[in-house]
């Protein structure tokens, strides 16, 4: 099973406003309901936070 974009988004969220401990808990839950590796989850967490990137940018020129 591949992350959700809400999985992804929540784990970007708790990574800048929130405790690490809380940001570890719910990556292994996200985790454990995957099944993906450390590697796949930091990759997916980059490219979703790029695209959030990219998104705002557009957002901020129309």
């Amino acid at each position: 099973m591949m992350m959700k974009p809400e999985q992804a988004d929540k784990l970007l969220y708790l990574y800048d406003n929130e405790t690490d401990s809380e940001f570890n808990n719910y990556f292994k839950e996200v985790q454990n309901e995957t099944g993906l590796t450390d590697e796949r989850m930091h990759q997916l967490l980059y490219f979703r936070a790029k695209l959030n990137d990219v998104f705002k940018e557009e957002d901020e020129t129309i």
